[in-house]
């Protein structure tokens, strides 16, 4: 039994992976395609996220989420996967300034200022010279009460 040519669908999300036979999309595809599709109706966001929260309001989901998590913490060749991911992640330049940013606006607010952009934009600069986030909070402080 011969195998049948694989016919690559341009319109298809990885063309080179693709194993259409037919017209269309492949099943990957087409079912990454309606997946999109549905997070963008407002009440299928809705539903899902009211049946996230019932999960974590249920004490045995919890557990045994906690249970996994520790397992996979558990085993070293995870562990790896996970350090390389986040390194990859803190090699890309837009990752690095969305987490700049992040630590900006906690240092605002846990410096009791409101969420502006100057103050955000101060905050970023105190951390971007290298300053501890305690000094950068501190700094920020006593720049208000200036």
């Amino acid at each position: 039994m011969s195998a049948s040519p694989v016919v690559h669908r341009p319109n298809c999300e990885n063309p080179e992976a693709c194993i259409a036979r037919g017209a269309g999309h492949c099943r990957r595809c087409h079912m990454l395609a309606a997946v999109k599709a549905n997070w963008q109706d407002p009440a299928f966001r809705e539903k899902q996220a009211a049946a996230t929260k019932a999960n974590w309001q249920d004490p045995a989901f919890r557990e045994r989420n906690a249970a996994a998590t520790k397992a996979n913490w558990q085993d070293p060749a995870f562990r790896e996967k996970q350090a390389a991911a986040v390194k990859a992640n803190w090699q890309d330049p837009a990752f690095r300034e969305a987490q700049a940013r992040k630590w900006a606006k906690k240092a605002v607010q846990l410096a009791g200022l409101p969420l502006l952009r100057r103050n955000v934009d101060r905050a970023k600069a105190l951390l971007d010279e290298g300053e501890c986030m305690d000094v950068a909070i501190a700094a920020l402080r006593q720049e208000r009460a200036a």
